[in-house]
Formats: C-alpha cells, sequence, structure tokens
C-alpha cells in the first residue's frame, strides 16, 4: 500500500506552507468551486494539502518525513527531541500547529 494523499488542517496555513517548505515541500495555491484556498504540494504521486482549520481543538496527528540532509534543515525547524529506532536516527520537530513530525534523512 501507498499513501497517495494527505490533507491535515492548519490554523495558520501560511506559517504551515513556510514550516513544510523548509522540508523540501513545494506548494501552489488552489481552490475548488466553494472551497476554501488552501496549498498543495505533489511529489512522486503524493499529494499533500494543507486547508484552513474548522475548530481550535488540537490536532493529535503525527507524521513522519524523509528529508535530503538533516544537517541543512532551516533554521527555523526547531528539534525537539532526537530518537533512534531500528539503528536510525530519527529527529522530531514541532509544526506550528503543534503536531510532531518526525524526520527522517534519506
Amino acid at each position: 500500500m501507498k499513501i497517495k494523499l494527505l490533507v491535515i488542517r492548519c490554523k495558520d496555513i501560511k506559517k504551515s506552507r513556510q514550516f513544510y517548505e523548509q522540508l523540501g515541500h513545494g506548494f501552489i495555491e488552489e481552490k475548488h468551486e466553494n472551497g476554501p484556498v488552501h496549498y498543495s504540494s505533489v511529489r512522486e504521486g503524493f499529494v499533500f494539502e494543507l486547508y484552513p482549520a474548522q475548530k481550535s481543538e488540537k490536532d493529535n496527528t503525527r507524521l513522519g518525513f524523509e528529508v535530503e540532509n538533516l544537517e541543512l534543515l532551516g533554521s527555523e525547524i526547531e528539534v525537539v527531541e532526537i530518537i533512534e529506532h531500528n539503528n536510525v536516527k530519527v529527529k522530531v520537530a514541532i509544526d506550528p500547529d503543534g503536531r510532531k513530525i518526525e524526520l527522517y534523512e534519506k
């Protein structure tokens, strides 16, 4: 099985867009009919979309991304934890909505 689409709701999609662009996602702005303006990134057949949040409730979604070089991440990406799983170092950051984001080096 391969994940083809992931949509997350964001309190401030512009801040979230900047955060995820530092991880290598390139977004375009979209709007479908009467829907909200949102951002979409397509990479290797995977569609990742940022939509504005409808409610202020906490989102406990945890995401993991493989990135080109963990040491070259943008300075605004604050690593809050480093874990090791099956001899692989994983850095954990927090996105603008408080979600834990696991970062794996490619």
